[in-house]
């Protein structure tokens, strides 16, 4: 069994012109912080890396994490441009890590946190859907990283203050 974190990056200021150069606001920062408390008393779910967007926010974002447990982290601009498809294949290029975490953005990190979601409890068109919010995380347990059609059921959504 290996675990998907599917993460959003933490609050971010208002939009300029260059989106990819948004930086936190003073809330995300504490946000992001909170990702340690997290993953300090759900130590099973701590990550062993970080696949994150090159965004600014998204670096920010892991860069509290990374320091105090020394993951190691992929950043990437594919991130940033990725749709729930691509993404898939970018989690797959990782399957030898036992807990791989993604920080990244919506509409895609939600779009795959609904599919997984909805596709591993059953629900019909129409069900329950989650929108993650900034800094808030979905957990899975899934067989294989290689193949996420495969069971997989959400362990924790947790959402950072």
């Amino acid at each position: 069994m290996q675990y998907l974190i599917l993460a959003r990056h933490a609050e971010t200021e208002p939009s300029n012109k260059n989106d990819l150069a948004r930086d936190l606001t003073p809330h995300g920062r504490k946000q992001a912080q909170g990702f340690i408390d997290f993953f300090s008393k759900e130590i099973k779910y701590q990550p062993d890396f970080i696949l994150c967007s090159s965004a600014t926010r998204a670096m920010n974002t892991a860069k509290p994490l990374t320091d105090a447990f020394k993951i190691k982290t992929e950043f990437t601009e594919s991130l940033y441009y990725a749709d729930p498809e691509k993404l898939q294949l970018l989690i797959a290029t990782h399957c030898d890590v036992q807990s791989l975490m993604v920080l990244s953005h919506n509409p895609t990190i939600s779009q795959l946190t609904n599919w997984l979601y909805l596709t591993s409890n059953n629900y019909k068109r129409g069900g329950a859907q989650i929108f993650l919010k900034p800094s808030q995380v979905a957990i899975f347990a899934v067989e294989s990283l290689a193949n996420l059609a495969l069971q997989k059921n959400l362990m924790v959504l947790y959402e950072s203050i």
